[in-house]
């Protein structure tokens, strides 16, 4: 029973993934744009939320009236996959993408996508310690006995970062911002202005200065869960990069669970829906329901310790 089961199953997955068409007619795609071939694919947020409203009036000024272009980019008139998924529309190029991005949550294109309507979340998250582990690199670091990390310097991260708009925080009340200037005169040290990218160790540097190691370790091993990168692709470690890190969920095993005909079930590397999450009244990744991000997304890198 269960085998025929399996194979009813694989049945309709292969009649859906049929249904994609290869080339749609120009018609449609004027009418239709992205959704010519991703119709049923989840709306990105709630569809009576005032965020999903001006997504989709954007994307109608683009030329597609579901919004998809204003955070992916790609052509909505393009007739095949290829065509659609190369460049961005005219109107957007102001401050919309580029060319098409599949996952526009990503840190590195981030002032083009999720930037247009959040200025200065980029900005920030290139900051962070979810992108520069700068506090890891030091701990481990003053370890090995390095001596620019001594008395709490802070001088490596993942990558060359400048603190360009000086010690008062951008955001948060105005106790958090007094709190935080306190704590910069208390510890000048633990706020750096600015970050070099944590040096490499060749095998001949390591054999002669053996605290070297502590660099391929660190870059090797210790890296791997900043939001400039995804996940390892194994089981347990799918995820997307930047914004979609947190905000765009993945199961630990890479499937995709939703309506978009184009994504083929029990291929791994998806997320579980084409859905944002954030905050519980904004809901989960089902309609209707209320959510938030669960910890098993945070467990997908805060995982070994």
């Amino acid at each position: 029973m269960k085998r025929w089961l399996w194979i009813a199953l694989a049945a309709l997955v292969m009649l859906a993934w049929a249904q994609v068409p290869e080339k749609v007619s120009p018609e449609v795609a004027a009418q239709k744009g992205c959704l010519s071939c991703h119709e049923g694919i989840e709306d990105i947020v709630p569809a009576n939320s005032g965020m999903m409203a001006q997504i989709k009036a954007f994307g109608a000024m683009a030329g597609d009236p579901a919004g998809c272009v204003v955070c992916h980019g790609g052509n909505p008139k393009g007739l095949t996959a290829e065509e659609a998924h190369a460049g961005a529309p005219e109107a957007l190029a102001a401050r919309g993408p580029k060319t098409f991005y599949p996952d526009p949550g990503s840190i590195w294109i981030a002032d083009r996508t999720c930037g247009q309507c959040h200025p200065g979340y980029d900005y920030r998250l290139n900051l962070a310690l979810m992108q520069t582990e700068a506090g890891k690199i030091q701990g481990n670091l003053h370890t090995w006995g390095f001596p620019e990390t001594w008395d709490g310097k802070t001088p490596y991260g993942n990558y060359d970062v400048k603190d360009t708009d000086g010690k008062v925080p951008q955001v948060g009340t105005e106790a958090y911002k007094a709190y935080m200037a306190e704590l910069m005169e208390m510890y000048p040290q633990a706020f750096p202005g600015e970050l070099k990218q944590i040096p490499e160790a060749s095998p001949e540097e390591v054999q002669a200065d053996p605290k070297l190691a502590a660099l391929t370790y660190q870059r090797h091993d210790c890296q791997r869960c900043h939001v400039g990168v995804n996940g390892r692709e194994k089981r347990g470690d799918y995820r997307g990069m930047g914004c979609s890190s947190c905000h765009i969920l993945y199961g630990d095993e890479g499937f995709y669970e939703g309506s978009d005909p184009t994504v083929k079930r029990g291929e791994r590397g998806h997320p579980l829906k084409h859905r944002i999450v954030a905050t519980r009244e904004i809901g989960g990744i089902h309609e209707g329901a209320s959510g938030g991000i669960p910890t098993a997304t945070c467990n997908s890198c805060h995982n070994r310790g």
